[in-house]
């Protein structure tokens, strides 16, 4: 009985050694912006971002790097949707935003109390906003 258990304990775990190449390790980049209507200043802030991914090879410390386009569309309901999806998956690195900080404000009691990583577009506000500190506003 003792080897049986002793067997299946050796499989699985050669089992889960042989899967662990298959395992990608990959971080997300969730873009929380408005691809419809302001689709200049969604693809320029993703142009930003992608030539800066390009530039350390799409990658870091053997994680691959990926971007995912969210589109909010202007409202901020879908742009909550956004933050808590992203909050939900576990590969994921940050969000980036800018051109439309109501979403933010709006939900900025969620924000400070489930504190996801977010990047701005300090330019497309006026003045730097620290990512996570939107209690001011």
């Amino acid at each position: 009985m003792r080897k049986a258990k002793l067997l299946n304990s050796i499989c699985i775990i050669l089992f889960f050694l042989e899967l662990q190449p298959l395992i990608a390790k990959e971080l997300i980049i969730y873009h929380d912006a408005d691809y419809s209507v302001n689709v200049t200043s969604a693809n320029a802030m993703k142009m930003g971002l992608l030539t800066a991914l390009d530039e350390v090879g799409n990658g870091f410390s053997g994680y691959s790097l990926s971007f995912v386009e969210k589109n909010h569309r202007g409202n901020i309901k879908r742009s909550f949707r956004h933050m808590q999806q992203f909050l939900k998956a576990n590969n994921t690195l940050f969000v980036l935003g800018g051109l439309h900080s109501p979403p933010y404000i709006k939900n900025r009691d969620f924000i400070n109390q489930n504190k996801p990583k977010l990047n701005f577009v300090a330019s497309s506000m006026g003045r730097w906003w620290p990512h996570n500190s939107l209690s001011k506003c």
